[in-house]
């Protein structure tokens, strides 16, 4: 059901209140709560198109639970683009993010293409 799959977004985003998640999406938190718990038979358009702007939240997942949840990477906090179909732990991710916030783009990006380079040197090994 698409109520169970807007919590999974959010789960997965790594917000664990929903008011915390309304709020990101500029939503009031009795709507937001309203959607997620399937008091509402038609999800706006606006809504769906919100998660699939913001968070890059497939249509095609949301709204019949096939494909990959995410079809994008997606800027969280404007500093550094993740694909969040890669993470599990979206929690980690957050906190991740927010050591990193006030850390220079140009320095990220260094180290970034580093960490490829030297994932590569392994062959595909390292797991």
């Amino acid at each position: 059901m698409i109520f169970d799959r807007i919590k999974m977004v959010r789960e997965r985003l790594g917000f664990k209140r929903q008011e915390d998640f309304a709020k990101a999406i500029g939503l009031s938190f009795r709507t937001y709560q309203t959607y997620e718990q399937g008091q509402v038979k038609n999800i706006p358009h606006s809504f769906i198109l919100k998660l699939n702007e913001q968070y890059g939240v497939s249509f095609e997942w949301l709204l019949l639970g096939k494909g990959d949840m995410f079809t994008k990477d997606i800027a969280v906090d404007g500093t550094m683009t993740i694909n969040t179909k890669d993470y599990t732990y979206g929690d980690e991710i957050k906190e991740l993010l927010e050591l990193l916030k006030d850390v220079p783009r140009s320095w990220i990006q260094n180290i970034t293409e580093k960490l490829k380079r030297s994932l590569e040197a392994f062959n595909g090994d390292f797991k």
